[in-house]
């Protein structure tokens, strides 16, 4: 079972198609998340993407980054096709890399 700091603690030497597996493992576990899609996952784990650096660095992403991230998800909603409660589920996994 993967949890946040497991992900974490390997982040440095992952190779990107095992980071995604380790992001797939840990949004498994939770029984919370099971509603978001493959393509919802997609989405959440192509912004996680773009902050790897900083995760790494920091092991986190800042909430300025995060309430960003989340407008432009929140305008871009229709074309994602993530319903209001995708949208809010979003939002806490990426809080959950907040620290």
């Amino acid at each position: 079972m993967m949890n946040l700091e497991k992900f974490f603690e390997n982040i440095d030497h992952t190779p990107k198609k095992f980071l995604r597996r380790n992001f797939d493992d840990l949004l498994r576990y939770k029984s919370k998340y099971k509603n978001l899609d493959k393509g919802n996952q997609d989405v959440i784990f192509g912004v996680i993407e773009k902050y790897v650096e900083k995760l790494k660095k920091y092991h986190r992403i800042d909430s300025n980054t995060i309430r960003l991230e989340m407008n432009k998800l929140r305008r871009n909603r229709i074309k994602l096709d993530m319903t209001e409660e995708d949208l809010k589920d979003t939002e806490e996994i990426l809080k959950m890399f907040k620290g």
